[in-house]
């Protein structure tokens, strides 16, 4: 081939491949205006609202424990019995104590009936008469001291029964039918897994940005696809010794599967701004001069610098010099440059 041919081939080889270069094949999206909402994910657990330990409160040998471990009761359901025999015996005794009292008094009340009837009459020395009238005072004060040991005798048998303050399950077992216990000795570890609360740590540098009422969203891996609507309650008092962070408490009722214990992951929105600029979050790419975007202008991609808010799934709060309505490049803006032409895909 003569070498004036090869080089008009070579040429129209070089300006067909110009050609293609001109114009890169893209596909935009346009800028608009929405509303934004910054998150913030903490991993915590979840913990009882009410989880108290049940004690004795008399002393005596457990003649029936009617409940283990994992069950489920209900509010005043009966978990253990104590030998109520000593306290019953007790009681009779305090009873018997108060009758005999009463008894007393209303025979000293008709003695001072009649002497007052004799005083009337001046057979009887005015003495007498107040000396019968002093004991009756002193009868009613014993009176009232034995019904309040009474009372006390009839409370202390009661408490003989062992039941449940509220609905729960039986975390924990921690005596046996046949052991003596004493007051103050711990029988079972109740659970109330209803009324759960989460306990969120998070960095003290956000701690200024909470506040009651804002929205938490809660779910735990314990029940994959479960999530529960809930709001900011309190923070601790104290910042936390090894992490350095604020721990968020926020209270929940349980749907039904969830469980005091459990990993606790909590969403919580920190701030909602409308009218802000939007774009899908690929259409954002890194330069070395920074977060950078490529409007579409004229058949041309324009660098536009442009600094980053909060991202929304996939779209991407932004601020810079552009405008709802702009036209910016989205597929295939990692191969631009300024001013490089560009064809919207349709």
């Amino acid at each position: 081939m003569p070498s004036h041919r090869l080089f008009m081939f070579l040429g129209l080889l070089l300006g067909c491949t110009a050609v293609w270069a001109e114009a890169t094949r893209v596909s935009g999206c346009e800028v608009r205006l929405g509303q934004v909402e910054e998150h913030y994910e903490s991993f915590g657990r979840l913990v009882s609202s009410h989880s108290p330990t049940l004690s004795s409160e008399v002393d005596g040998r457990l003649v029936e424990v009617l409940v283990d471990a994992g069950d489920q009761v209900a509010t005043g359901a009966v978990l253990a019995r104590i030998d109520p025999r000593e306290l019953q015996l007790g009681r009779d005794g305090a009873a018997a104590e108060v009758q005999r009292i009463q008894a007393t008094l209303k025979n000293e009340e008709r003695r001072v009936r009649r002497y007052q009837d004799l005083k009337k009459k001046d057979y009887l020395a005015e003495t007498q008469l107040e000396d019968s009238q002093a004991q009756i005072a002193i009868l009613r004060a014993q009176l009232q001291a034995a019904e309040a040991n009474l009372a006390s005798a009839d409370e202390k048998l009661e408490r003989s029964v062992l039941r449940a303050p509220h609905a729960g399950v039986i975390q924990q077992r921690l005596v046996a039918e046949g052991d003596f216990v004493t007051r103050g000795k711990a029988l079972f570890v109740l659970i109330d897994n209803q009324h759960l609360r989460a306990e969120l740590p998070l960095p003290e540098t956000l701690a200024h940005r909470l506040a009651p009422g804002q929205s938490v969203v809660v779910s735990s891996p314990l029940v994959p696809g479960l999530e529960v609507a809930a709001s900011v309650g309190h923070t601790l008092p104290q910042v936390g010794s090894g992490n350095r962070a604020v721990t968020l408490v926020v209270a929940l009722e349980n749907p039904g599967p969830l469980k005091a214990g459990a990993t606790a992951i909590g969403r919580i929105t920190l701030a909602a701004r409308e009218g802000v600029l939007l774009v899908p979050s690929v259409a954002v790419v890194r330069r070395p001069t920074g977060e950078t975007l490529y409007r579409v202008r004229d058949g041309k991609a324009e660098a536009v610098g442009v600094t980053l808010g909060a991202r929304n799934g996939d779209l991407q709060e932004l601020q810079g010099p552009l405008a709802a309505g702009d036209r910016v490049v989205c597929d295939g803006a990692g191969l631009l440059t300024d001013g490089a032409p560009v064809e919207l895909k349709e």
